[in-house]
């Protein structure tokens, strides 16, 4: 009897499982989630004071005849993913990473400016302000209230709107939203040390598909990295002026700086060095800290970047134009 009684017992706890399930909280605090694999379920469970929600933004733009289209994604998901993984070793946090968008504003053939024929993609910056709007309104309206962004795409311009957008979460929804690689670290507990000397100067200025982009490449995704840079000639930049001249040069094959010299070594120093910074302001202004007094990589004096933002705008004002022809032509608008 005692038998029969516990095998009954255990077909019942069986029925019920599902029901158990059903009301049990799906996601439990210290877990990485992807919001692209989560379901509804998932989501509402997820505590809202206690979720990190990690934002990689990239850009489509080329980068030379060896790297990828999406290198500034590539890069950013792997900082991303690595600061994720440090906020939830505090062991009450949740982080939820969002899907990357390659919504940058900007590519390098503006530096000459020249026609954008490499296979560069970026958006005005009137389009990725709504984009990135409208999705972050869409996690405040939910009640999220912690926002990190990994925007490493480098004008200013670009910076500049990822800026706005998290100023309007701020003041908006309450909560806090920051481009961690967009604002200098008040006491960076990481240095970066890969680069002799004579690679320093014969990269000089590079800020494109130089020796700093194909060696974080060569280890986040050496297999995406071709030959062709091995035998790729220096363009080194040794004043901002440079890019303008070498991005002007007829045979210009749309790097700056000098990719035959990248190794995957220096790139794994780069980024854990990039990610260990990112990771400890995350977690410092979880914290308390007072983010807003930190210096904004946007807020340049440089005469070379307000030109590029010059350029930038420029054209996007002609692309805007060209779109609101068409569709008060098409009867679309009014």
């Amino acid at each position: 009897m005692p038998a029969n009684l516990s095998l009954d017992n255990l077909r019942i706890r069986l029925r019920l499982l599902p029901l158990l399930l059903l009301v049990a909280p799906c996601v439990s605090p210290g877990e990485v989630l992807r919001l692209a694999d989560i379901t509804k379920a998932d989501y509402e469970s997820l505590d809202r004071d206690r979720t990190a929600i990690l934002f990689p933004l990239g850009v489509i733009e080329e980068h030379g005849p060896y790297l990828p289209m999406l290198t500034d994604s590539y890069w950013t998901e792997w900082v991303a993913d690595e600061v994720a993984a440090a906020i939830v070793d505090q062991g009450d946090w949740s982080a939820l990473i969002m899907p990357s968008l390659p919504i940058g504003v900007g590519a390098p053939e503006d530096f000459g400016p020249r026609e954008r024929t490499f296979g560069s993609l970026p958006l005005r910056p009137a389009t990725k302000r709504a984009v990135l709007m409208d999705l972050v309104s869409g996690l405040g309206d939910a009640g999220f209230r912690w926002i990190f962004v990994v925007d490493v795409h480098g004008p200013a311009v670009n910076r500049r709107v990822t800026d706005e957008v998290s100023r309007y979460f701020e003041e908006v929804y309450g909560g806090t939203m920051i481009n961690l690689t967009g604002v200098a670290h008040p006491d960076p507990p990481a240095v970066a040390t890969a680069l002799s000397d004579g690679e320093r100067e014969e990269d000089g200025l590079s800020i494109h598909a130089g020796i700093s982009e194909t060696s974080r490449m060569l280890f986040v995704r050496p297999d995406l990295v071709r030959e062709e840079r091995l035998d790729a000639q220096p363009a080194t930049p040794n004043a901002w002026d440079d890019f303008v001249s070498i991005a002007n040069e007829p045979g210009w094959q749309g790097y700056f700086g000098s990719p035959r010299l990248a190794r995957a070594e220096i790139g794994a120093d780069l980024m854990k060095v990039q990610a260990k910074n990112a990771a400890d302001l995350a977690l410092r202004i979880l914290d308390g800290f007072a983010h807003r007094s930190l210096k904004r990589f946007a807020d340049t004096d440089n005469p070379a970047l307000r030109r590029l933002d010059g350029i930038i705008s420029d054209r996007s004002s002609r692309i805007r134009d060209q779109q609101d022809k068409w569709l008060k032509e098409s009867g679309i608008l009014p």
